[in-house]
């Protein structure tokens, strides 16, 4: 069943947020507006007028359901065999009878995956040579599958007992955990000049809690359908120090150690802040006072173009603990942020694979 195109606005918020996608689809759109609601009602109105709206909309999420927040999890020393191997399969046996194809690039409806299981089901295939600057021979599959998060909600008094009632009365609040169907769109890049695979974890709906799963959904695909040797994965925690030292971009959030053993967090307030932490004057006194300023977190922004008059932020989290500072690591993840396409996932990625 088709979406209407609220839906599909519903469908862009949810995966990348009304803020990017207020610089970014609203920029091509020309459309301002200071909410969702907002949004919603001026775009009606321009899409009486404007018949290349739903066509804009469709290719933004086609761009979109590659990014978002995502997982990503580096893989070298890879047999170059094996690489070509994976490359050969996500070229040649994209599913075209699955029934995720039914839909795609949108996701199934609620009633129809309830129904489908959790095996990832190959539903395209990018050739991306030339997308970065370090490589012109990279490979990209994007998988779909059924996965599962834990939703806590409120409950009202119809759900509630006689008891429920009276413990409500008293000032008590009852909440349900529940298991519920999201679709997923993980998937698997492979840079065959560079000797590298990432797998890319869709986190737009799912919490990283549950990354885990998929994780062990997407490396099983590998290793039983495919059939190669994954190995270990990169250990991304030396990037940390650099990427925060690099002039390149601003630094949003970073955990440190100080020379006298204690730990500090040090995050602007929130993510649309053009401000940079390095700038902040009791932490650059800090700096100053001392040489050893350990990190072992940062989040770090770069600017995108959204449109010709507009920029957007993309971004790292490379989340490392303290007690990582000793063994140095090993960290074997970090997430993106912002991206609204493959294409800005790559580049967040190049610049944390480039700073290890």
């Amino acid at each position: 069943m088709a979406y209407s195109i609220k839906e599909k606005v519903a469908l862009i918020v949810e995966r990348v947020g009304f803020n990017v996608m207020r610089k970014t689809l609203g920029a091509t759109l020309g459309i301002k507006a200071r909410g969702v609601d907002d949004f919603q009602e001026k775009l009606a109105q321009a899409i009486r007028t404007d018949t290349t709206i739903t066509q804009k909309i469709d290719e933004y999420w086609s761009g979109s359901l590659n990014g978002g927040q995502r997982l990503i999890q580096v893989y070298s020393g890879i047999a170059s065999s094996d690489l070509g191997k994976v490359a050969q399969y996500i070229e040649d046996n994209v599913d075209s009878a699955s029934v995720f194809m039914s839909n795609y690039p949108y996701p199934l409806r609620d009633s129809v995956l309830a129904a489908q299981n959790t095996h990832p089901h190959l539903c395209d295939f990018f050739d991306l040579d030339g997308l970065t600057s370090n490589s012109n021979n990279i490979k990209c599959g994007v998988f779909a599958n059924k996965a599962y998060y834990t939703k806590v909600d409120s409950l009202s008094s119809s759900d509630l007992s006689d008891d429920g009632l009276r413990l409500r009365e008293s000032g008590a609040e009852i909440f349900a955990r529940k298991r519920v169907n999201s679709q997923s769109y993980n998937t698997i890049i492979v840079d065959l000049d560079r000797g590298l695979l990432f797998v890319s974890i869709d986190l737009s709906l799912l919490p990283k809690s549950e990354a885990t799963i998929q994780i062990a959904t997407v490396n099983r695909f590998l290793s039983e359908t495919v059939q190669i040797s994954l190995g270990n994965r990169t250990n991304v925690f030396s990037s940390i120090s650099n990427l925060y030292d690099e002039n390149e971009g601003r630094v949003h959030l970073v955990s440190f150690l100080t020379a006298d053993g204690n730990a500090d967090t040090i995050k602007l307030p929130n993510v649309s802040s053009t401000s940079c932490v390095k700038d902040d004057s009791y932490h650059a006194a800090g700096e100053s006072a001392t040489r050893v300023l350990s990190k072992y977190r940062v989040t770090k922004f770069w600017y995108a173009e959204s449109g010709e008059e507009s920029t957007h932020d993309i971004g790292a989290s490379v989340h490392g603990t303290k007690n990582m500072l000793t063994t140095l690591g090993p960290l074997k993840e970090f997430t993106t942020e912002n991206c609204t396409n493959l294409k800005e996932v790559m580049y967040v990625t190049d610049k944390v694979v480039g700073n290890i």
